[in-house]
Order: C-alpha cells, then structure tokens, then sequence
C-alpha cells in the first residue's frame, strides 16, 4: 500500500506500535515519540505532510464523550490522544519541555481559535514554531509580565511618566489569548 496524505496516520499509529512492541518500553502522557519506521528515524510520515513525531496527551475524560478509562481484568487502562508534531514542535517541546511549549499550542479549535494545534488531525496545519512562531511570542509575553512585576514592587511613590497611557499588549494578536 502507497502511503499518502489518506491514509498517513495508520502509518503514524504503526510507528507508535512498533516502538511500544519492539523496545516493551512504557508509555505515559507527554511522551513524545518519533517516526521509527523511517530510515533514518525521525522523518516525515509521508512526504507531503509535515509531521515527524508524535506527542501522547490525556483524553481529558470527564469532558470529552466516548473516552473513558477502562478496566481490563482489574487493570485501569489510560486512553491518550496521539497528536502529530512536526520535527521543530519535538525539538522545542525537548528543549524547553511540554509546559513551556506544547501545553500554548495543542487544544481543541472548537474552544478557541487561538490553538495553533488542533485535536483534529489537519495535514495542512501551519508549524506552530516556524510559523506561528509561538517560542518568541511566549518569550514575549513573559518578558512583559516580568516589567510589569518590576514596575509594580519598584517601592517608589508618585507617578509613572506614562501614567494615563495604555502600556497593554493589544488583545487579539496573540495566540496566547
């Protein structure tokens, strides 16, 4: 079978298994996992779709209908979501790890439109580091929360020199949002 841009995430799924059933390693939430069936591992699962990797998350149970944890002979069995990233996205998660990254860009676009990576699978979804460019933004806004902690404990009385002005950060251009 040819693999395309139909019938890439059975692919994707083959590549989970085969990591799983080949090294019996454990997986838990917020793993991430590359492409291991590509030679070499870590490439795209088909070529005109940009994911590499894949990152497990939790079903979110109580809110999401048809998800439940199941109990098989007495063992709980925990369901995830596998959500494609693309190589940069693992890179940035590694770096920085899955609070600092991944946690800003994965969720559910009928919740927000902000959400860089959807719960549902889009191949033709923008890299949310590469094109969003979601590490500075982050990075951004810190640096600004940060200025305003400084301003706010400076101990000093009287007024600021652009007391009166906005010095807000204009809503609706961030993906933070």
């Amino acid at each position: 079978m040819e693999l395309n841009e139909q019938n890439w995430p059975f692919e994707m799924l083959r590549s989970y298994v085969q990591y799983v059933s080949s090294t019996k390693a454990w997986v838990a939430r917020y793993h991430g996992l590359p492409n291991i069936l590509s030679d070499p591992p870590g490439q795209q699962f088909v070529p005109s779709v940009p994911f590499s990797h894949v990152v497990l998350f939790d079903t979110e149970v109580n809110e999401r209908p048809g998800f439940a944890v199941a109990d098989v002979d007495g063992e709980k069995v925990n369901f995830y979501l596998i959500v494609p990233v693309t190589a940069a996205e693992a890179a940035w998660k590694r770096e920085v790890g899955i609070e600092d990254s991944l946690f800003y860009a994965v969720g559910s676009k009928e919740e927000s439109e902000s959400v860089c990576i959807d719960y549902v699978i889009d191949p033709n979804r923008k890299c949310a580091v590469t094109y969003h460019h979601l590490p500075e933004e982050i990075e951004f806004h810190r640096a600004q929360e940060g200025s305003e902690d400084e301003d706010d404990s400076d101990g000093e009385e009287g007024g600021n020199e652009n007391e009166g002005e906005s010095t807000e950060v204009e809503e609706g251009n961030s993906q933070l949002n």
